[in-house]
């Protein structure tokens, strides 16, 4: 999922941490939570997968300071905030090819 938002950033023409901030912003505003998207468990395995890459997200304080009380509000680990709110950018408003391709194909059927 990072390398895939390290791809958005660049055919957006952003830097990541100009995605990771609208990412937020957008994530903040939008409140997918509340309208069923539920949370990812953004901790790392407790054994050593591949798959995962720990991640730095920086973000403004005003911004940080928020998704801090959406944790705090629904009862989740910040980490669980942070991997929501990149899944959902990543897979809800900018999902890969192959997945609108799929999502087109289901919808047809």
């Amino acid at each position: 999922m990072h390398l895939y938002i390290q791809a958005l950033a660049f055919v957006q023409g952003m830097t990541l941490r100009a995605v990771h901030e609208d990412c937020a912003s957008r994530f903040l505003a939008e409140k997918a939570w509340e309208k069923g998207l539920r949370w990812r468990d953004g901790h790392r395995p407790a054994l050593a997968d591949t798959e995962w890459v720990e991640v730095n997200v920086r973000i403004p304080c005003d911004l940080a300071d928020n998704l801090v009380e959406v944790s705090h509000r629904n009862g989740v680990g910040l980490p669980d905030v942070l991997y929501t709110m990149l899944y959902w950018y990543s897979w809800v408003l900018y999902p890969p090819l192959h997945e609108q391709e799929r999502r087109k194909a289901q919808e047809e059927r």
